[in-house]
């Protein structure tokens, strides 16, 4: 599959998916509402959705089935990355947390979340997929992957 490599500016992408959350989570901050509330959660749930958002509003601008077809394929085909990047990325990640925790002398965290899991464990399997699905980590490699292949023309992780 060829996709044209787009010339636009990433940072066209980036104002929007950041203007696009930071809309909806600026309402939850102005309005001086808890996050663990019901509108607050909706709220925040759409906010994660900027970068998706911003990047269907830019293919649909192009008016590309092809870039189309592989926007939707980058976004649910989980065999791109393979398994050895995987198990480099999470221990990675959190070990790099632990040394910046550790290198700062901040207090360790109180561990409030997996009390919390630990006492309703039926709330265990929707926060892992949010966390894995929305998380920051996330977002931000998405960000810098969507650069990388839509603007520079670079396939990292790929198994051509």
């Amino acid at each position: 599959m060829s996709v044209k490599i787009s010339k636009a500016n990433p940072w066209r992408f980036f104002a929007l998916a950041l203007g696009i959350s930071w809309f909806f989570w600026m309402w939850v901050i102005l309005l001086g509402w808890n996050v663990f509330t019901f509108p607050a959660i909706l709220f925040g749930a759409f906010g994660l959705f900027g970068p998706a958002i911003a990047e269907i509003i830019l293919i649909s601008r192009t008016h590309d089935r092809e870039q189309w077809r592989d926007y939707w394929q980058r976004v649910f085909d989980v065999k791109r990355i393979g398994k050895k990047c995987f198990l480099l990325i999470f221990p990675v990640v959190h070990a790099i947390a632990i040394l910046l925790n550790t290198l700062s002398d901040s207090p360790l965290p109180e561990f409030e979340t997996a009390e919390n899991l630990l006492s309703e464990p039926w709330r265990i399997l929707p926060f892992c997929n949010l966390y894995l699905n929305f998380g920051d980590l996330r977002s931000l490699v998405g960000v810098v992957m969507h650069w990388m292949v839509c603007k520079q023309g670079i396939m990292p992780f790929s198994r051509v």
